[in-house]
């Protein structure tokens, strides 16, 4: 996580991306997290809006202890004029969840379980600042929700506006530079058949590497397809698919056979680790981050991907907002939202 930032073109940036994404949170309360780094920007950006209380929950982590949060957030919040507008929060407090129009899923907010849920006003919304496929149950009961008459949307990240995918070859780019692989003619190969793998093979191969995409690897295709390649990226949008392991389309010893000085890196999609440390292959990240999880994350590229995809979660979130406020159902108000805002519903996941 960056801790050393730039907070001036940070500043510049919310701006800007409050411009363009038309984010006006004027008489709204955010109920979202505080945190270090980019994703703690949330508060700050919602403040900027125009919204007229932000409660910002955090506790302590690996990032840091909760009191450094809260300074990190202070210290921002007062370069902007806005931190009478901003109330960092330790615990869980009915009386806050109360008052927001507007609750992110981020961070320390969650889970949004069925008691927060049923503390919320009956106007209330849940914005996922994120695609709707990337929910995890765990974390947001839709099912309260639903039965509490609470709207749950997602950012749609293929707005024109985010050009989220577009950063996408960047981001597998400086892994890659940092396993020491230079891209410019080396052999990659990316397994997937969705947007993620489409995009990472067209910049990749702008970037001068050598690309070749296939949709999965157990099929003799794959024999050629890995054949002396310097690095193997798993962007697959099929999460359950174990690609490399005991169990999986192709073993870690296959592989070493094929191309035995190869680099796996994985974005999306089950890799076995242990597998593949019996043969000393090269991994990222060296640690499994989870079901529904990215292996990788926009933050390792800088401040602007995070900065519009904040922006563009709120105006998901103001237009539900709005809508509910103005006594419109459920049904309506999703359809507000589509029609007015980034928003992605449950049924359009890819």
């Amino acid at each position: 996580m960056h801790v050393t930032i730039n907070h001036t073109r940070v500043v510049y940036l919310i701006r800007e991306a409050i411009q363009d994404f038309g984010l006006d949170l004027t008489d709204l309360t955010v109920y979202t997290e505080a945190a270090i780094g980019y994703p703690g920007y949330a508060p700050i950006i919602a403040a900027m809006a125009g919204a007229k209380k932000v409660f910002a929950i955090t506790k302590d982590s690996n990032y840091g202890r909760k009191e450094e949060v809260s300074d990190f957030t202070y210290t921002l919040a007062r370069s902007v004029n806005v931190e009478d507008r901003i109330e960092v929060i330790y615990e869980r407090n009915s009386d806050e969840i109360a008052q927001a129009d507007i609750i992110t899923n981020t961070g320390f907010v969650r889970p949004i379980d069925r008691w927060m849920v049923e503390n919320m006003k009956k106007t209330a919304c849940v914005l996922l600042m994120m695609e709707t496929w990337e929910h995890r149950p765990e974390d947001v009961d839709l099912v309260a929700c639903r039965e509490n008459n609470i709207l749950v949307m997602g950012t749609n990240e293929n707005d024109p506006r985010l050009k989220i995918f577009d950063y996408l070859g960047a981001l597998c780019a400086k892994q890659l530079l940092n396993c020491d692989i230079e891209i410019v003619d080396s052999k990659l190969r990316i397994v997937g058949s969705g947007y993620f793998s489409y995009h990472i093979a067209r910049e990749l191969d702008a970037f001068g590497a050598q690309v070749l995409r296939v949709n999965t690897l157990n099929n003799k295709k794959a024999l050629k397809f890995l054949k002396n390649a310097d690095a193997i990226i798993i962007a697959d949008d099929t999460p359950e698919r174990l690609h490399i392991g005991e169990k999986g389309d192709i073993t870690a010893k296959e592989l070493w056979m094929l191309s035995p000085h190869i680099t796996v890196l994985q974005l999306k999609g089950l890799i076995d680790r242990k597998d593949l440390d019996k043969y000393a292959i090269p991994y990222l990240p060296k640690e499994d981050r989870g079901k529904g999880h990215m292996g990788f994350i926009l933050d390792d590229l800088g401040p602007k991907p995070s900065i519009r995809l904040l922006v563009a979660g709120l105006k998901v979130g103001e237009a539900m907002a709005r809508a509910r406020l103005a006594g419109k159902s459920i049904e309506e108000a999703k359809k507000f939202a589509l029609e007015n805002s980034p928003a992605q519903d449950f049924t359009e996941v890819r």
